[in-house]
């Protein structure tokens, strides 16, 4: 993602192969290329408690240079998750009361994608499993739901068919667009899906 001053914030994971204890990473670099040790003392951060993997699915960056995660939150239950930094990469406890937000769905969720809009709040995309269906949540600076946003801040749309979501953006009208695919039972048949959601 890329910061109103230019600098590149990149996430990621590390940790080792075969594990269930990945650990996200997240790094800034300057305009010019070097790691930016604004950052963490380092350029770069890292976060995520042991035996649980923490995989990062989108990055974006606030223009107060505050660095917004969506994620899986790595616990049993599967959830998508909220995740906000600082701009010197420590968790901002202001967001959530404790950095961290989880739109609660009645089942396993997947994030896949996040976007900004302009007034500050968060919009989330992802992947219900237990339906099969795209989902989305909306937060607002504070990292409390959206009440005004579909149903008590979160909304769901299904298809005919295995719906996965695999990325999500804002239009310029402020519609969330969700883009993955639609799987029949046996495989037969794999179509793009793409659903657009008012704001």
């Amino acid at each position: 993602a890329l910061a109103p001053d230019g600098k590149l914030v990149v996430t990621g994971y590390t940790g080792t192969s075969g594990t269930t204890d990945y650990d996200l990473v997240v790094a800034r670099f300057k305009a010019d290329g070097p790691l930016d040790p604004a950052l963490g003392g380092t350029g770069r951060v890292q976060f995520g408690p042991k035996d649980r993997d923490d995989v990062p699915a989108s990055v974006l960056v606030q223009p107060d240079r505050r660095i917004v995660i969506a994620q899986d939150s790595g616990t049993p239950q599967r959830r998508m998750t909220v995740m906000r930094l600082t701009e010197a990469g420590d968790l901002d406890k202001t967001f959530a009361g404790d950095g961290t937000a989880t739109p609660e769905f009645l089942g396993e969720t997947f994030a896949t994608g996040a976007a900004l809009q302009p007034d500050g709040k968060i919009v989330v995309a992802g992947t219900l499993q237990s339906e099969s269906d795209f989902v989305a949540a909306r937060l607002g600076a504070d990292g409390e739901p959206d009440r005004s946003f579909g149903a008590d801040g979160k909304t769901q749309v299904a298809f005919d068919d295995i719906a996965l979501a695999y990325a999500a953006g804002m239009d310029p009208g402020g519609r969330l667009v969700i883009a993955g695919l639609t799987v029949v039972e046996n495989r037969t048949a794999i179509r793009t899906a793409v659903a657009r959601v008012l704001a």
